[in-house]
């Protein structure tokens, strides 16, 4: 992790308790929840939404996984349909090098 985004998560993970990278930190998790939510009004993604890369890593798998929830899950009319979009996280640093040497090594992509 690198970057200014690296040096709040760095911050807020060896102490939740400072100020302003907690603060920081809580505001983003909502966001990003809120920006999840308007993603299922824009595209209904009934697939899925995947989240990946450190700083979604960092955001959802601290403390602050609640106000992420917050921000996704507000009750009203469409709700249900919310509820029914998975979210999921990507942990795997590699995945888009493995899904796109998976991608090449099917030889009927090129015949």
């Amino acid at each position: 992790m690198s970057g200014l985004c690296g040096d709040i998560l760095a911050a807020y993970a060896g102490d939740p308790a400072d100020g302003p990278a907690r603060r920081t930190v809580n505001l983003m998790a909502h966001l990003l929840g809120v920006f999840a939510r308007e993603l299922v009004f824009q595209y209904l993604p009934f697939g899925g939404i995947h989240f990946a890369g450190s700083a979604a890593r960092g955001i959802l798998g601290s403390a602050a996984r609640d106000l992420f929830l917050s921000g996704l899950e507000v009750p009203g009319r469409f709700s249900e349909q919310i509820a029914g979009v998975p979210i999921r996280l990507i942990t795997d640093d590699a995945a888009a090098l493995t899904g796109a040497a998976r991608y090449f090594e099917s030889a009927d992509r090129f015949a």
